[in-house]
């Protein structure tokens, strides 16, 4: 018996489980690959936009009266109070509403404009790094004045687009470099009081198309050019290629209007949809809407209808006792600000994107209706929070939200500028 109970129990050992294996190892986990990394900004450029600086008679008169040696012949006064916010973007833009030609001079009448020399550098001075030459009054001292302005911006390290020597340096865009983003600023216009283009190989301010030959503006004595879709296409796709971003400066549009055109709202988005990022408009004098169009190829873009004026003499009879608010317009400006962020995504391609947008809001002081007599004209850009007037600021800023849109405009006292060169 014990034989057969020792064999069972032999037996019974023999069929239990063998012992688990031990664990292995994990495995090491893959190196990272470049096709799973994530997107990743590169380089970023603060933007600042302003529009005209319209210099006329009473600036200059201002200009002349605050001159001290040493603030360009008085020039640097007049744009103090926000000159600090203009330098403290990575780029600033600034439509340049008249020519600087003092050695070409030929006359100044009525719209036909000259700005002295001091102009330029005091722009540079104060922050503008580009400006727009592409606007109604690029010939007003001829073909001449076209050159000596574009030399004397140059000189001042100014970058300039709509006009050159020929009409092919007009249509390129001024190219600059960033942090490391290329931005390709075209400008053009589809009006001009005179036009002296002689040629190809002259002197030259880059239009939407042919004159146009059928009812086309409103404006009443002006030039004015058919919008040219393949021209503007050419010239949009010549400056996208090599470039991050692509702003796009426009001189359209009707004076004293705050709602655009249809052609033009029938016309920006395209501008985007071939390549445009950023459109900056001016001529109206007054602001226009802001808004955005999302391109076919996910691009956001942005599109500001007016900027209006920076800086000038209009409005000056406003009373805002007893004018009407519109009255007021062509003295309200903004500042418009924006970042371009460029972006490497997996497998090496970038993008660059329009972000986190806003409107400053501006107000040119003008002392036409108090100054007694002897008291020299005072005109000055200043933002609202520079306002020694906080209940005229208030339906101003009122009117600014009515017309670009309130969602647009910075917080008020976000942008208390860092300090002024001059006292008011």
């Amino acid at each position: 018996m014990i034989p057969l109970l020792l064999a069972l129990a032999f037996a019974l050992a023999c069929e239990q489980p063998p012992p688990p294996e031990p664990t292995p190892a994990p495995a090491p986990l893959p190196e990272a690959s470049p096709t799973l990394a994530l997107p990743q900004d590169v380089g970023t450029v603060h933007v600042r936009a302003v529009g005209d600086f319209l210099i006329t008679l009473r600036l200059k008169k201002t200009a002349r009266g605050k001159a001290n040696g040493d603030n360009h012949g008085g020039f640097d006064w007049i744009w103090a109070p926000v000159a600090p916010m203009l330098r403290d973007a990575d780029l600033t833009f600034a439509n340049l509403e008249t020519p600087v030609a003092p050695d070409h001079h030929r006359g100044i009448v009525w719209e036909v404009f000259n700005a002295p020399a001091d102009l330029i550098p005091s722009m540079a001075h104060a922050g503008v790094d580009v400006v727009s030459f592409a606007n109604n009054h690029t010939f007003d001292q001829g073909p001449a004045g076209i050159l000596e302005t574009l030399q004397r911006l140059d000189d001042a390290g100014i970058a300039s687009a709509g006009s050159g020597p020929t009409c092919a340096d007009a249509a390129a865009p001024a190219r600059l470099e960033v942090n490391g983003v290329r931005v390709a600023v075209l400008a053009a216009t589809d009006l001009m009081n005179l036009d002296e283009r002689d040629g190809a190989d002259a002197p030259c301010t880059f239009v939407a198309g042919p004159v146009c030959t059928t009812r086309c503006g409103p404006d009443r004595d002006a030039i004015h050019y058919a919008i040219d879709e393949a021209r503007l296409k050419a010239a949009i796709e010549a400056a996208r290629d090599d470039a991050d971003a692509v702003v796009m400066s426009f001189h359209w549009g009707d004076e004293y209007r705050t709602q655009p055109l249809p052609v033009y709202t029938d016309l920006a988005p395209k501008l985007i949809e071939w390549g445009v990022d950023v459109v900056l408009g001016h001529h109206p004098h007054v602001l226009q809407p802001i808004t955005q169009h999302t391109a076919d190829d996910g691009r956001q873009g942005l599109i500001v209808y007016s900027m209006g004026n920076f800086v000038s003499d209009m409005g000056s009879k406003f009373d805002p006792k007893t004018s009407a608010v519109r009255r007021g317009n062509t003295r309200d400006g903004v500042i418009i600000d924006f970042n371009l962020i460029k972006t490497r995504l997996p497998g090496g391609r970038t993008v660059t994107r329009v972000a986190d947008v806003s409107a400053i809001p501006l107000w040119t002081t003008n002392n036409r209706l108090t100054r007694r007599a002897g008291e020299p004209d005072e005109v000055q850009v200043i933002s609202h929070e520079q306002s020694d007037d906080p209940g005229l600021m208030a339906v101003r800023r009122a009117q600014v939200a009515r017309v670009i849109g309130a969602a647009w405009l910075s917080p008020a006292g976000a942008e208390e500028p860092p300090g002024s060169e001059a006292p008011r």
